[in-house]
């Protein structure tokens, strides 16, 4: 059964300031600056009710989670839309949820490009509609693997 952690839903709050404007099943990232200087980067998918009853069914087992990198050409036809995607593989759905940092933010496409950069590792937030946090990952992010679709958005 899931357990409500008051603790974890105030911190959610504090990185992910504007949350409660947050689409659902939009992922959202927020980059951060650590103690030791270092760029901590989170994403926060505000899940509908059928992927939190997935969440929650299957909150203490270990879940595989396919990330990928990739852009598309905006619809406007004048640039690339920078594409982070999740799937989920539940054994009933696999869930996928993109974000997308379009053209009209450059300097959004730039800042999240290079702190993807500079991490190992990501940190995803799911709640549920309500805005209760359901589960926290820790994804391993691989530069390298990545790096020939991020670097044209360096500026």
């Amino acid at each position: 059964m899931y357990k409500y952690n008051r603790a974890i839903n105030d911190l959610m709050k504090k990185i992910f300031v504007r949350y409660e404007e947050y689409p659902i099943n939009s992922p959202i990232p927020s980059i951060a600056i650590g103690r030791d200087g270092e760029i901590v980067l989170s994403m926060l998918i505000v899940a509908d009710d059928t992927t939190s009853r997935h969440v929650k069914a299957y909150k203490d087992r270990v879940v595989n989670v396919n990330t990928s990198c990739y852009t598309e050409v905006d619809r406007s036809g004048i640039g690339e839309n920078l594409i982070i995607a999740f799937q989920f593989f539940y054994p009933a759905c696999q869930p996928i949820f993109r974000t997308i940092i379009t053209v009209d933010s450059i300097d959004g496409q730039m800042q999240f490009s290079e702190a993807l950069r500079s991490v190992s590792e990501f940190n995803l937030w799911i709640t549920d509609k309500k805005y209760q946090v359901l589960k926290v990952m820790t994804l391993d992010w691989e530069y390298e693997a990545h790096r020939r679709i991020l670097e044209p958005f360096w500026r």
